[in-house]
């Protein structure tokens, strides 16, 4: 099961903001941790030429984006990137 799955339950019973914090800082948590960045990236990563997208002259390995106003303030850029 996804992990998504796994925490909807506790997300949605949260009010959209505090879900939001709570993500956020999971997210950055996780990665202070020693070899959780290098592992999330070797699971979720996905080689896949089909996958690639040209966007305004930038090459993108894959279409993957974020929820629009996930990360308003910008300061998750690093973090998502894992």
């Amino acid at each position: 099961m996804p992990m998504y799955e796994q925490l909807k339950p506790l997300l949605f019973s949260l009010d959209p903001e505090s879900a939001h914090h709570f993500s956020a800082n999971s997210l950055k948590i996780a990665l202070a941790l020693p070899g959780v960045s290098q592992a999330i990236k070797s699971h979720f990563r996905t080689d896949d030429k089909r996958l690639a997208r040209t966007v305004f002259g930038i090459d993108f390995p894959n279409p993957v984006g974020l929820a629009a106003g996930y990360d308003k303030d910008a300061t998750l850029f690093d973090d998502m990137s894992a």
